[in-house]
């Protein structure tokens, strides 16, 4: 029932520890307030394998999807609704993913954009580095700061 953060002031110490999920006002700078590891080579309704949204609070911040919806548009574009104003942000994006196999002989790195971000969405697109004009599904991290 006690407050459980706390500032380390030791060399080598903690600077901040978070006994539980740690939450931040969106407006608030400092802190992850979103983060999802996304496979679209799942069932739609398990995009979103990894978590953590700090806005929703309790057991849903942190258990798949946690308040995150993803929609695939076209092969390689993703609009990801956090369900909470994340247009003022930062967005880190990582796709996690190379195409073609050993048949195929490919070996490229895909590469992803920040397409849009209005309101509580990111719409993102990812394609291979060698041919940046088809787009190609991937699984990716997102986060908001």
């Amino acid at each position: 029932g006690s407050i459980g953060v706390y500032a380390g002031n030791t060399a080598g110490g903690t600077a901040v520890h978070a006994e539980g999920n740690a939450t931040q006002a969106r407006d608030k700078g400092g802190f992850v307030k979103a983060m999802a590891y996304i496979d679209p080579f799942r069932l739609a309704a398990e995009y979103v394998v990894h978590c953590y949204n700090s806005q929703p609070g309790g057991n849903a911040s942190s258990t798949a999807p946690c308040g995150i919806t993803v929609t695939r548009t076209w092969d390689g574009i993703y609009t990801i609704d956090f369900g909470f104003k994340v247009e003022n942000r930062f967005i880190s994006l990582t796709p996690r993913g190379h195409y073609g196999d050993s048949a195929g002989g490919g070996n490229g790195l895909r590469t992803g954009i920040v397409s849009s971000v209005i309101g509580n969405k990111v719409t993102v697109a990812f394609s291979q580095r060698d041919d940046p004009e088809t787009t190609s599904d991937t699984a990716f991290y997102i986060i908001v700061y």
